[in-house]
């Protein structure tokens, strides 16, 4: 099911129950989203505010850098896979993971787990002693994919410097500039 925009929302009491009604810019989006629901079916709908996304340029930019520096590389006396250079960037120059009350996403265990099973982005960043138990503690960060612009901007931003030092030739500040730009003409 694709999404539709709106810019507003009322409520009305109708023979069939509670209805809620958006106020979508053109009929043919709603009459799309109409002909798609199927009788006898129960839909979920999640209504979350437009946030301005990086372009796709932006994000296959972060990853065309991100493999040169696979290629060229070595961190900690190791060569890393294009993956995990991505990640690597990440940590560096990345958005941490926040909870419900804007806190930093941690995760602490004595357990012996693989915490990149269930975050990818996952990395250790203390250890404490508690009772005679080793506790290591992970801060968790999001995936580039969740970046707005302003992140992604940030992001690219470490990634081009990382190049830079290591010899990699990157488009000008005024190139990256106007990739900005033409997101924001997108919006």
């Amino acid at each position: 099911m694709r999404s539709v925009e709106f810019t507003s929302a009322s409520i009305w009491h109708g023979p069939e129950g509670h209805m809620l009604a958006l106020n979508i810019p053109f009929q043919t989006q709603a009459r799309d989203l109409l002909t798609k629901l199927k009788p006898e079916k129960t839909y979920v709908a999640e209504i979350k505010e437009k946030k301005g996304k990086r372009s796709l340029n932006s994000n296959n930019y972060s990853w065309l850098l991100t493999d040169k520096l696979s290629d060229v590389m070595v961190i900690r006396g190791v060569k890393l896979s294009k993956d995990e250079m991505h990640a690597e960037m990440i940590f560096r120059y990345g958005q941490v993971a926040l909870d419900e009350n804007g806190q930093q996403l941690t995760y602490s265990t004595a357990q012996k787990a693989n915490l990149s099973e269930f975050y990818p982005y996952a990395k250790e960043y203390a250890e404490s002693e508690l009772n005679g138990k080793l506790f290591k503690h992970y801060r968790i960060y999001r995936g580039s994919h969740t970046y707005d612009s302003k992140e992604m901007a940030v992001f690219i931003a470490g990634i081009v410097e990382e190049c830079k030092e290591q010899g990699i030739q990157t488009l000008t500040p005024s190139e990256i500039a106007l990739m900005n730009d033409d997101w924001r003409a997108q919006r």
